[in-house]
């Protein structure tokens, strides 16, 4: 579990499915990640196979939902892949009414802080899809460099689409919050 000042991180479980559905299959949302739920089933599923244990296995996505300390309303998820040579892979999602509020900053920022301190990693990176101003300018004010601009590398729904890279050093997220 990773507490923020507003929000708490710990993994879905099966009472989240409904809200985490409503959030994950609307189009603003979906359109810029590779999974959309088709059916509550597969809102199961995904909590199933990312979420419902603690144990974090190096190769496989862990994946937390994001509670409102206040209330314990499910306002988003995130997760995180560490690969070998102690790197790892970070995405986020915040419920469209829960947005431009500032828990992605918040939120994504203790994920950063937990990775790199618990896990003593390396090096994280993050995806996004090129008009995901959100997430862009959320990984940039985190002090995240675009390290690449990947032209139609991943198949969406049948289209391809462009990918940017970004990444952050542990030395980086050091001198960035002294």
């Amino acid at each position: 579990m990773i507490d923020t000042t507003r929000t708490r991180l710990r993994p879905l479980s099966m009472d989240d499915v409904h809200e985490l559905y409503a959030y994950r299959s609307l189009h603003e949302v979906y359109k810029y990640h590779l999974w959309a739920p088709q059916t509550v089933d597969d809102a199961k599923t995904f909590i199933e196979k990312y979420s419902v244990t603690a144990e974090i296995t190096p190769g496989h996505w862990k994946q937390f939902g994001i509670y409102l300390r206040s209330d314990d309303a499910l306002i988003g998820d995130c997760g995180f892949c560490i690969f070998e040579e102690e790197q790892a892979e970070i995405g986020f999602t915040i419920s469209p009414k829960y947005q431009r509020r500032g828990y992605g900053i918040e939120v994504v920022r203790a994920l950063i802080d937990y990775l790199f301190t618990k896990h003593n990693l390396h090096r994280i990176i993050a995806k996004t899809y090129p008009p995901n101003v959100g997430s862009k300018t959320l990984l940039e004010r985190l002090h995240f460099r675009k390290e690449a601009h990947l032209i139609k590398c991943v198949k969406v729904r049948g289209e391809w689409q462009d990918d940017l890279v970004y990444a952050l050093l542990r030395e980086e997220w050091r001198n960035s919050t002294k």
